[in-house]
């Protein structure tokens, strides 16, 4: 199993390393510790990257019905 640090998560994800450990500490990004050190597993990754994707989406969606229907 591949595991990532929260800073290469942060890296792939585009924000910043102190962000992604609020993210493991609120719960939406599922993390083990190894030592001290926290450890996200690749597929956990993909879960949540795949989450935000589809949360921006949705978004977007949002605004653009809103601009063309003024809702």
């Amino acid at each position: 199993m591949e595991l990532l640090t929260p800073a290469e998560v942060a890296k792939r994800l585009g924000m910043s390393r102190s962000t992604v450990l609020r993210r493991i500490a609120n719960g939406d990004l599922k993390a083990t510790k190894v030592g001290t050190h926290h450890r996200i597993p690749l597929v956990e990754f993909e879960r949540y990257s795949h989450e935000l994707m589809r949360r921006m989406a949705e978004a977007s969606a949002e605004d653009i019905e809103a601009d063309l229907f003024g809702g």
